[in-house]
């Protein structure tokens, strides 16, 4: 009896999604739609004369749950008059990485092309952790955070360097998992050992 009562009591407490069940709002995206979006310039190189919006207008959120947690899933980065380039991976678990397709039309890719083009003989071939920022492009993103996985392609349509981008996306798969447990000893530094 007293193992019912403290069910029940846990239960009422549980959060209201629980309760009520209705499921939590992740903000999903909606997969095979072309958007459009806008980033601008690095929040470290400012412009005397406008505003300063943090990190607020470099970042791509495929999600209302990794806007959340601050977890995006494409950057704009550029040092002062630097290269300007993309990166995925935001924080030290993150294993995401890109993929430079070139000059391929992004309304013609379908989910397989993620593991590259058949009709592609690039020398650039191959998954980085950021690549550089080139008009016309289309690139790959493949997510693999520690609960988010999924992929999804962008193309730059208009750059102008060291200001702003617009850029069309289109996302193919996107999943939130709950991670139960994660094998011990992860280090970026570690080598294999017999």
């Amino acid at each position: 009896m007293k193992f019912l009562l403290l069910a029940a009591s846990l239960l009422l407490t549980a959060s209201p999604a629980l309760v009520h069940n209705k499921p939590r709002d992740f903000g999903f995206p909606e997969l095979h739609k072309i958007q459009r979006i806008t980033l601008s310039r690095s929040y470290s190189c400012p412009v005397p004369t406008e505003p300063q919006q943090g990190y607020a207008n470099q970042m791509l959120f495929l999600s209302s749950y990794s806007r959340q947690r601050n977890s995006p899933e494409l950057l704009f980065f550029a040092a002062c008059s630097g290269p300007e380039y993309f990166t995925s991976a935001t924080s030290g678990d993150q294993l995401d990485v890109l993929y430079d397709f070139g000059a391929v039309r992004l309304d013609g890719l379908i989910a397989s092309d993620v593991f590259g083009l058949s009709h592609t003989t690039s020398a650039k071939a191959g998954f980085r952790q950021d690549v550089k920022v080139q008009s016309g492009h289309t690139y790959a993103v493949l997510i693999n955070k520690g609960d988010i996985r999924g992929f999804f392609f962008f193309q730059v349509v208009n750059y102008v360097p060291n200001q702003k981008l617009d850029l069309e996306y289109v996302v193919m798969d996107y999943s939130i998992y709950h991670v139960e447990q994660i094998a011990p000893g992860f280090d970026w530094d570690k080598k294999s050992y017999y």
